[in-house]
């Protein structure tokens, strides 16, 4: 399943409101703008809604709406949900123009059963959101589906320390303990991944070369460490850490002193190759992509990651300022956000095919297209 297009509007009417309009995605996005523009809240905002989605029990998003329109397979599906206090005001499911889902605020509404080929009566309470709290793989299966995608949904903040200061007291790695876009646990995702595929060592390691950092070996460490005390949890266990070796050195070198450029490359390309070889990916973000990398590698890397990403079944999404990052991806697949206030909106090659394919004939970098304000109307 796939998001291809959301809105959302929060605290709407109030001194805090804050209004995305008319977001178009495709399966590789860039969203750039100045500071201050919207560029991660629109990334946490569309987790919001993953959050909405997956996680059951009472609602924790104060005042908002969302509507938002996604695909699976051929199948099309379009949902809404109004909230404020902490109450569902209005949801609303329709998969392929059928309403499958609708209640209003008091909680009562319908919801369609497979077994009865027909929409029954709903009755819920108004704090819970009925995606995730009617689930029934037999009765609701389009229900999974919402839910599941939210529960694949993954945001990083490249610009965080990504796990390097994070250590490993994990004794049984099971997927639903460890979960999906916990940053913090990259050795855990190392550890799965090893397991599940006898390549993808490897396959970490020649990302690693790829972007330009040459390492001969990535392996996980537990007690004696190589270039540091041991470590040890409350409760004394050895910790585990993640230890490189680089080509034509001969010392190991522990997580914690890896460079923070070269780990923030190395936990994001743990995270990318253990989700899309999961059975069900949906869609990875992240904030602030090539920070505190050098310009090169940057580079590189997002080329590497664009590349993996684009004919996967795995959505992704990146954001950034930065003119290096800016130059690497093609602008097919920018998203430039322009605020007005408390509105932002999104000029892409979809909404302003025009804009685009005058810019590229003038030979100019990327970059110019986001200087000169080009993709503003004249």
């Amino acid at each position: 399943m796939k998001l291809d297009w959301i809105e959302y509007a929060q605290h709407q009417g109030e001194d805090s409101e804050w209004i995305m309009k008319d977001i178009h995605l495709q399966n590789v996005n860039l969203f750039v703008g100045p500071n201050a523009t919207g560029k991660s809240r629109t990334l946490h905002s569309i987790q919001g809604l993953a959050t909405i989605l997956s996680q059951p029990g009472p609602l924790k998003f104060r005042k908002g709406r969302y509507s938002a329109h996604f695909t699976s397979e051929e199948t099309q599906y379009q949902y809404s949900i109004e909230f404020d206090d902490s109450q569902v005001i209005e949801e609303e499911l329709t998969v392929d123009g059928q309403v499958k889902l609708k209640r209003t605020k008091d909680g009562d509404g319908e919801l369609y059963y497979e077994g009865a080929r027909q929409n029954l009566k709903l009755g819920i309470e108004p704090n819970l959101v009925a995606v995730n709290s009617k689930r029934d793989r037999e009765q609701h299966p389009f229900l999974e589906e919402m839910c599941a995608w939210g529960q694949q949904a993954a945001l990083y903040h490249f610009g965080s320390d990504m796990g390097r200061n994070s250590f490993s007291a994990s004794k049984q790695l099971e997927l639903e303990k460890v979960g999906f876009g916990d940053e913090n646990r990259v050795i855990d995702y190392f550890l799965l991944g090893e397991a599940a595929s006898d390549k993808f060592n490897s396959c970490v390691l020649a990302d690693m070369n790829a972007v330009g950092y040459e390492l001969e070996r990535i392996t996980v460490l537990q007690g004696d460490l190589p270039d540091m005390p041991p470590l040890q949890g409350p409760d004394g266990t050895p910790l585990k850490a993640l230890v490189i070796k680089e080509k034509g050195v001969k010392a190991l070198i522990t997580q914690h002193n890896i460079s923070q450029g070269m780990f923030r490359a190395l936990s994001i390309l743990i995270h990318a190759n253990y989700i899309l070889s999961s059975h069900s990916p949906s869609m990875v973000l992240i904030d602030d992509i090539g920070e505190g990398m050098d310009h090169r590698r940057s580079k590189l890397l997002i080329k590497l990651l664009v590349e993996k990403f684009a004919d996967s079944a795995c959505q992704l999404i990146m954001s950034t300022n930065d003119q290096f990052v800016m130059d690497a991806i093609d602008l097919k697949y920018w998203n430039v956000i322009v605020r007005k206030g408390s509105t932002c909106r999104v000029i892409n090659e979809v909404n302003t095919p025009e804009r685009f394919k005058e810019f590229r004939f003038m030979g100019l970098s990327n970059f110019e297209f986001f200087a000169m304000d080009f993709f503003l109307e004249e």
